[in-house]
């Protein structure tokens, strides 16, 4: 194959991937959904990179089709991406807390305070939370039970402290 010939399938996979990318934030359906994540798995490493330019949003629709993406991919390529990703004060919190969400509810892998610090507005990770719920909350009212169960999950002090930083519950947090 020649050197053209090479940029030129390049291209088009990426074309392919940025199409199968934007109907992954457009669906609804949690079937269809996973279906479109195992479709764009299949590209391989070839897919990171475009699900790494995707991480800048404030959708939680599309940062959960990112995390169906993320767990059908190679593992290791993908947790290490991420964690640079959440450390680089570089990027915007949205693509860090988008990487951190990831490392942490479909990856099961430890965010530590080290990827935490940073941030440049703390309180992002309470509001978006939040956010996240009451927009589920209206698709489906039943999630709140699964949202209190991760915060079950978390130690102590991590709902405490969001709820401290939450400035809907607490409007002058600590």
């Amino acid at each position: 194959m020649s050197e053209d010939s090479k940029i030129l399938t390049g291209l088009m996979e990426r074309r392919a991937l940025e199409a199968a990318f934007t109907e992954l934030a457009e669906t609804n359906d949690a079937e269809q959904l996973n279906g479109r994540a195992a479709r764009i798995a299949r590209y391989g490493e070839a897919a990171l990179p475009v699900l790494i330019a995707k991480l800048d949003t404030d959708d939680p629709q599309l940062r959960g089709g990112l995390g169906q993406v993320a767990v059908r991919l190679d593992r290791d390529a993908v947790v290490s991406a991420l964690r640079n990703i959440a450390r680089s004060p570089q990027q915007s919190d949205h693509a860090r807390l988008s990487a951190l969400t990831i490392l942490d509810r479909y990856l099961h892998e430890t965010v530590d305070d080290e990827l935490l610090t940073g941030l440049q507005n703390p309180d992002i990770i309470a509001r978006e939370s939040l956010a996240e719920l009451g927009r589920e909350m209206a698709r489906n009212p039943y999630s709140i039970i699964e949202y209190l169960a991760q915060l079950g999950e978390q130690p102590p002090d991590v709902p405490i402290s969001s709820c401290r930083r939450c400035r809907l519950c607490n409007p002058t947090p600590t």
